[in-house]
């Protein structure tokens, strides 16, 4: 049985996403957040940072959301699979008026990010 998931969605301007989930790093460059998931008693919780930088909220709140049906629903995913479905679904883009969908295109700044980027 799959559980039915409720998330009330946050948005916020720059600068209020706590610091908390901020201050993580990567290569020593601060970490920028577009949005993050956080679990409640009662409700769940999807704050998504918009501040103009944010290009693709709706993708961002998709890929918080998968996070939530997959802890909710599939626990004890390696978290490698946890992170690709999320990113997967992230690219969840509607057309023709909400009758077409598509999901799995490229995520164009992970793609500049590889062009860019030395690999580990």
């Amino acid at each position: 049985i799959l559980l039915a998931l409720v998330a009330v969605v946050r948005l916020v301007g720059a600068g209020i996403v706590p610091e908390s989930v901020t201050d993580g790093s990567y290569d020593g460059t601060p970490a920028n957040v577009a949005g993050y998931f956080q679990s409640g008693n009662d409700l769940n919780y999807i704050t998504i940072t918009i501040d103009g930088n944010t290009a693709r909220p709706f993708g961002t709140i998709f890929h918080e959301y998968v996070h939530l049906f997959v802890e909710s629903n599939l626990r004890g995913l390696p978290l490698a699979f946890n992170e690709g479905l999320a990113e997967y679904f992230s690219t969840f883009e509607s057309t023709d008026n909400g009758r077409k969908a598509t999901v799995g295109k490229p995520n164009a700044f992970h793609m500049k990010t590889l062009r860019t980027r030395a690999m580990i």
